[in-house]
C-alpha cells in the first residue's frame, strides 16, 4: 500500500469593513476536507482501447474497453492528496478519501463499458452470481502488479485501467468499484500496520478477523477468503484492518464455504506430501539396505559355488530366496508409496494452479 499523504492547509479568513462601505455578500467558507477529483483535460492525446486477456476457469477470456483520454489524462494530473481546513480524525477522513477515488463521477462511463463487457462474458459462460464475482476479480488480479516509487498515493481506477497495472490499493479500488456497481456488498480492507490494502466481500464462509468480510487479495490470483501466506517483501497480514464499505450492495458471495473447504483440503494435502516425502525417503533407504544385503549374500554364494562348496552353498539358498521375496514385496510397497506421493503432489499442484477456477476445483475435489 502506498502511504497516505495529505497536504494540511489551514485557511484563516479576515474581513475588515470600512465605515460607509456596503457588505458585497458572504464569503463562502472552504469545506473541511477537499478530496481528490478529476478535471478532464481538453484535447488530450488519445488513449488506445484497453484489451484484457486473462485466465478464468481453465480457459482464456478476453474483452476490450475504450478509455476516455480527457478523463484519463485528467486523472493522471490530478491532486491525489486530501486538503484539510481543520483538524480531523483519520477514522473520519480516510474512508471518504478512498471512496473519492472509486466514486469520482467522470469514471462512470468507464465502469459502464467494463460491466457491459463483463456481463456479456457472464451470459455467454452461464455464470451464477458467485462465478460472476470471480470473473470480475480475476480480471483485476490479472493486471500487472506494479508500484510507483515516486507517487505514493492511490491511482484512480481509470488510471489503473489505462496503465494496465497497479499496486494493492489501485487494483482493490478498481475491483471494489466494479463489484459495488453490480450490487455486491464489498469493502476496502486497509491494513495500516502492513501498509497493504485488500478487498473484502460479504461471504457465507470465513471472514477476516473482525471485519465481517472475506478477504480477497487482488495483487495475485488467489481464491476468495484465502489469506496469502506472505505478501511482497515477505510481509504477513496480522493486524485488524480498517473496513471501508464501498457502495450499498447487498449481494454476498455464496461459495465461501466451498473455498474454505478447498483451503482445508490443500492444507491437509501439503501436510500429507511432507509426511509422504519422509516415508518415501525412509523406504528408499530400506530398499537400498535390503539390496546390499542380497547382493553381498549372492557374491558369497558365487564364491562358494566357484570353490565347489556345494553343501554350504545349498544352506544359503533359502535365506537368499527369503531376502529376494522380501525385497520384491518392499519394492511393491515403495512403488505404491511413491504413487500416493505423486498423486498428493499432483492434487496440491492442481489446487495451487487453479486459483482462478474455484468452480472446477470444487468439482474435481468432490466438494
Amino acid at each position: 500500500m502506498r502511504r497516505l499523504s495529505a497536504l494540511l492547509a489551514l485557511a484563516l479568513l479576515a474581513a475588515a469593513l470600512l465605515p460607509g462601505c456596503a457588505l458585497p455578500g458572504l464569503v463562502p467558507l472552504p469545506p473541511d476536507v477537499v478530496y481528490p477529483s478529476i478535471e478532464p483535460v481538453e484535447d488530450a492525446e488519445p488513449v488506445a482501447p484497453v484489451s484484457f486477456v486473462w485466465q478464468f476457469e481453465g480457459a482464456e477470456v478476453a474483452m476490450s474497453v475504450p478509455v476516455d483520454a480527457a478523463v484519463y489524462r485528467g486523472a493522471k494530473g490530478s491532486q491525489k492528496s486530501a486538503l484539510f481546513f481543520r483538524e480531523i480524525e483519520e477514522l473520519e477522513w480516510i474512508p471518504e478519501y478512498y471512496r473519492a477515488f472509486v466514486d469520482e463521477p467522470h469514471q462512470e462511463p468507464l465502469y459502464s463499458e467494463m460491466l457491459t463487457g463483463l456481463r456479456g462474458l457472464r451470459d455467454s459462460l452461464g455464470l451464477d452470481h458467485d462465478r460472476y464475482a470471480e470473473l470480475i476479480v480475476t480480471l483485476v488480479q490479472s493486471l500487472e502488479y506494479r508500484t510507483d516509487p515516486v507517487y505514493l498515493e492511490p491511482k484512480f481506477p481509470v488510471e489503473t485501467v489505462g496503465d494496465r497495472d497497479g499496486d494493492c490499493d489501485d487494483k482493490t479500488l478498481l475491483a471494489a468499484a466494479l463489484l459495488a456497481r453490480e450490487g455486491y456488498d464489498v469493502s476496502i480492507l486497509l491494513f495500516s500496520a502492513e501498509q497493504h490494502v485488500s478487498l473484502g466481500i460479504r461471504s457465507d464462509g470465513t471472514t477476516y478477523g473482525d471485519s465481517g468480510y472475506a478477504i480477497v487479495e487482488t495483487t495475485t490470483p488467489i481464491l476468495f477468503g484465502w489469506v496469502p501466506d506472505s505478501l511482497n517483501g515477505d510481509i504477513s497480514l496480522e493486524s485488524e484492518p480498517m473496513v471501508i464499505r464501498i457502495g450499498e450492495g447487498t449481494r454476498g458471495y455464496g461459495a465461501g464455504r466451498q473455498t474454505d473447504a478447498i483451503r482445508a483440503a490443500f492444507d491437509r494435502i501439503v501436510v500429507d506430501v511432507e509426511e509422504l516425502a519422509e516415508r518415501v525417503t525412509r523406504s528408499q533407504a530400506d530398499l537400498e539396505s535390503r539390496k546390499r544385503e542380497a547382493e553381498e549374500l549372492q557374491e558369497r554364494m558365487e564364491r562358494l559355488a566357484a570353490a565347489g562348496e556345494v553343501a554350504e552353498y545349498n544352506e544359503l539358498v533359502p535365506r537368499y530366496n527369503t531376502l529376494a521375496e522380501e525385497f520384491n514385496v518392499a519394492v511393491e510397497e515403495h512403488n505404491a508409496l511413491v504413487a500416493e506421493q505423486n498423486e498428493a503432489v499432483e492434487t496440491a499442484k492442481r489446487i495451487n494452479d487453479g486459483q482462478t477456477d474455484r468452480y472446477g476445483l470444487a468439482r474435481s475435489l468432490g466438494l
